[in-house]
C-alpha cells in the first residue's frame, strides 16, 4: 500500500488555508477587482532598473547554467563585507550561505539543530508560515505570549516557558506581524537568557531595513553569539 511520510500528517492544515485566500485574491485582482493584499509582505516598489539590466545582461552573456550551491563567491564576499563593517569584526565568506528565501533558510536551520520532541520558544503572535516550517521537524512549538501594551518579548515570559526540553528560541525582530522593534538593551537580555539556558538562537531579521525610529540591533552584535562559536552559535535569516 502506498503511504506518505508521517510528517505529512503533522503538517496537515498548517498554512494551506492562508495561501488559498492569497490565491483567490490574486485571481480577483487579475479580473480587475480592487483588492488590498494583506496576505504577504509584497512590496509595491519596483525593482531598480540597474538590477533588472544586470540580470538581463547576465542572461545574454550565457549565465543560464547551474550556479555555486552555497552562493556566488562575489555575492558571498559582498555579504561578508557588509556584516564585517556592521559588526566591527571579521565575517568571512565561508560563514555565509545563500538560500532561495527565509522559508528555506529557516527550514534548513531547524532541521539542523532540532530533533523530534525538542521544544522551541516562539513569541506569539508570529509570522503565519512559522507553523509549517517549525512543525516539519517534529519539534514542539512553545508560544511565548507578547503583551499587547508593546508587543515586546519579555525575558520574564521566557523564564516561565523554558524547560529542560527547550533547545532553541526563534527571535523575529523587527516583529511580524506587530511591527514592534526591540530596544538594544532588551536584545542583550534575550542573548543572556539564551546563553544561560544553552539555547540556539534563530534570528529572523527580514525587516531589518524597515526601522524608521530608533535603532535596530542584531543579536550578532553580542560577543557570545558570534557565528561559528561552538559555545553559542546563532543563525540569522533576512530574506523571504
Amino acid at each position: 500500500m502506498t503511504r506518505y511520510a508521517s510528517r505529512t500528517d503533522r503538517l496537515a492544515g498548517l498554512g494551506s488555508e492562508r495561501w488559498a485566500v492569497h490565491q483567490r485574491a490574486i485571481v480577483r485582482q487579475s479580473a480587475g477587482d480592487e483588492i488590498v493584499m494583506l496576505s504577504i509582505g509584497e512590496r509595491d516598489t519596483p525593482t531598480p532598473a540597474a538590477i533588472v539590466d544586470a540580470a538581463i545582461d547576465s542572461l545574454r552573456r550565457g549565465r543560464i547554467h547551474y550556479s555555486v550551491g552555497k552562493g556566488e563567491p562575489v555575492f558571498l564576499e559582498a555579504v561578508a563585507r557588509r556584516y564585517s563593517t556592521r559588526l566591527g569584526r571579521r565575517i568571512g565568506a565561508e560563514q555565509v550561505i545563500v538560500m532561495p528565501g527565509a522559508h528555506t533558510a529557516l527550514y534548513a536551520v531547524c532541521h539542523a539543530v532540532l530533533d523530534e520532541g525538542d521544544h522551541r520558544l516562539v513569541p506569539e503572535p508570529y509570522y503565519a508560515a512559522y507553523d509549517g516550517i517549525f512543525t516539519s521537524t517534529g519539534a514542539v512549538v512553545v508560544p511565548v505570549p507578547l503583551l499587547p501594551e508593546e508587543f515586546h518579548l519579555q525575558v520574564e515570559a521566557l523564564n516561565h516557558a523554558v524547560t529542560s526540553r527547550t533547545r532553541a528560541l526563534v527571535l523575529n525582530n523587527p516583529h511580524n506581524p506587530t511591527g514592534s522593534v526591540l530596544a538594544p538593551g532588551r536584545v542583550a537580555e534575550i542573548a543572556e537568557f539564551c546563553e544561560r539556558n544553552d539555547l540556539w538562537l534563530i534570528s529572523d531579521e527580514v525587516c531589518e531595513d524597515l526601522v524608521y525610529q530608533g535603532a535596530f540591533e542584531s543579536p550578532l552584535l553580542s560577543p557570545n553569539m558570534r557565528a561559528g562559536s561552538s559555545q553559542f552559535p546563532a543563525f540569522q535569516s533576512r530574506i523571504r
